[in-house]
């Protein structure tokens, strides 16, 4: 269920117990661990369901399953008795975002399966969590880094994102051989598309 809400939803701002107040849990339902049929709702919160819509105050998510089964104000939508609560009081909930063209390049990421996980972590998320990212699509790294760090944060080791890899970078027709693309795969020839024409 937990890995349904990641997917789905991006909590920003959300607190961790102790410093600004506990975020608590009403574990309402003891069932089935697979997720499959269980009913969870996050209650309270401020929610987006568009960029072009007011935020809901006081809003109500419940998910059933891997799907969002209803949006509302706390007096319009009915939480199941069987549902786990979270108190979403404080928080915002979102959609979860997908940045399709990230590089993993910079100093921070290099040596990804042995860097420290707290630099790492740090990295990830002032890169992509923070601002909501659930999925990321990199255009153009290094592929083993980039696969030893999807490795680190599919293990549950590191907090991030499911990263996506399009391969090795290439350069349009003619153009010259770039730095970016030279680092992403410095041994090996830069590809070249055909002319569309």
């Amino acid at each position: 269920m937990l890995a349904a809400v990641c997917l789905a939803l991006g909590l920003v701002g959300c607190r961790a117990p102790g410093a600004g107040g506990s975020a608590s849990i009403d574990q309402r339902s003891a069932g089935d661990q697979s997720g499959a049929g269980k009913t969870l709702a996050i209650v309270g919160a401020r929610v987006y369901t568009m960029p072009t819509e007011a935020p809901i105050p006081d809003g109500v998510v419940v998910m059933t399953g891997a799907a969002i089964s209803a949006v509302g104000r706390r007096d319009q939508v009915r939480v199941p008795d069987n549902a786990t609560v979270l108190d979403g009081t404080g928080l915002t909930v979102t959609a979860g975002f997908w940045n399709a063209h990230v590089h993993f390049i910079d100093a921070a990421f290099q040596s990804a399966a042995s860097r420290p996980s707290a630099e790492l972590t740090e990295r990830v998320q002032a890169m992509l969590t923070r601002w909501g990212v659930v999925n990321a699509v990199d255009t153009g790294s290094r592929p083993d880094n980039t696969l030893a760090l999807r490795r680190r944060i599919e293990s549950g080791e590191i907090p991030g994102p499911r990263i996506m890899i399009m391969g090795a970078a290439s350069c349009p027709w003619g153009a010259a051989r770039s730095t970016c693309c030279l680092r992403a795969c410095p041994s090996s020839p830069v590809p070249r598309a055909p002319p569309l024409w």
